[in-house]
């Protein structure tokens, strides 16, 4: 899985990162430990948030295009 950092809308920090959904992975569990992603819960939310600040706990949707299930 890919790390990056992303510029909270609410701080203005570039503290941001991916939530995950689902059961996670030892690996991602690890991510969630150091910081690089957050959890999301088990329940997929197609309508929550896709980013979590980590410095103020601000979450955030940012869908560029819209997804399709098939």
């Amino acid at each position: 899985m890919k790390f990056r950092k992303y510029l909270c809308p609410a701080c203005r920090q570039k503290t941001g990162v991916e939530i995950v959904y689902g059961h996670p992975s030892y690996e991602t569990f690890e991510m969630a430990e150091r910081g690089e992603v957050a959890l999301g819960g088990c329940c997929i939310d197609l309508e929550g948030p896709e980013r979590k600040c980590t410095a103020c706990e601000h979450e955030w949707r940012i869908t560029r295009r819209e997804v399709k299930f098939v």
